[in-house]
């Protein structure tokens, strides 16, 4: 399944938006590891170069993390080559530590939203819901639990489904919820 990102990025009007919205922090984080203003605009440059041309082999959920992630590689790239100092590495982890923790503050973000989103869903639906995502118990357990019928069941969480697909689309990483939720 493509994600609306995946979709978009053929129209060039979408990738500059994305580019606008994501290459000057890539270029800061280029940067201040190599110290170079000119080299880290050049390797910025590759990686959206590079992504227009593979735009339709690329599957991206998260723009962000996918150039944030290819930024890296031209960095170790282009180290490799030169040999890096202590300096470059010290630079380099201590960047990559920061965006885990700002991955993690994305996450948990997302959680939230999630479980508000889940806590507004009908009593009876969020029940199912809960009870077939969080416990993992089959649609015919939750009919016996619940005291309805199997139909009932599959209603509930496909409505449950279709609310959250419907509230999170603009928030969500959907291969995360398709991996783990059938979204």
């Amino acid at each position: 399944m493509e994600t609306k990102t995946t979709t978009i990025l053929a129209h060039p009007k979408a990738f500059e938006a994305v580019y606008k919205a994501h290459a000057s922090e890539m270029l800061r984080y280029a940067q201040n590891v190599v110290g170079d203003k000119e080299l880290a605009r050049d390797m910025v440059q590759n990686v959206f170069t590079e992504l227009w041309v593979r735009r339709d082999q690329i599957t991206l959920a998260n723009p962000r993390a996918y150039l944030f992630q290819a930024v890296k590689y031209q960095l170790f790239a282009h180290l490799r080559k030169k040999g890096p100092s202590l300096q470059d590495l010290a630079r380099l982890e201590i960047l990559d530590r920061s965006l885990s923790a700002h991955a993690q503050m994305e996450m948990a973000e997302l959680q939230r939203e999630i479980k508000s989103q889940i806590a507004k869903l009908p009593p009876k639906c969020r029940q199912a819901f809960e009870l077939s995502r969080f416990d993992d118990q089959t649609h015919k357990e939750i009919a016996e639990k619940m005291g309805v019928s199997l139909q009932t069941v599959k209603n509930h969480i496909t409505h449950a489904l279709g609310v959250l697909r419907e509230n999170l689309q603009e928030n969500i990483v959907w291969p995360i919820l398709l991996l783990f939720w059938g979204l």
